[in-house]
């Protein structure tokens, strides 16, 4: 077993260290997720596609971060579930 070289803040094997190669047998299919790969990066989805649950969570956390925090008090709070209430 090999030892772990140290590695700098910028991500590079730190000088005192041997050069060591890393090699990964692991095909390209097991490399890339099959769901993403169905369309080119450059086409857009169509409007009926089934999504992602994952893709739902993160675009959901991503629109819901800006008015979670401003959120500090127990009032603040039930104003804004009560305005996300509305949207259903």
């Amino acid at each position: 077993m090999q030892n772990i070289p140290t590695v700098t803040l910028a991500n590079e094997i730190h000088p005192s260290c041997p050069k060591t190669t890393i090699s990964t047998s692991a095909s390209a299919s097991l490399l890339s997720n099959h769901f993403e790969s169905r369309r080119s990066p450059t086409t857009q989805p169509m409007p009926t596609e089934t999504v992602l649950a994952c893709t739902v969570y993160h675009e959901a956390q991503a629109a819901l971060h800006p008015l979670l925090m401003v959120v500090q008090t127990q009032e603040q709070l039930e104003i804004l579930l009560g305005m996300l209430q509305t949207i259903q």
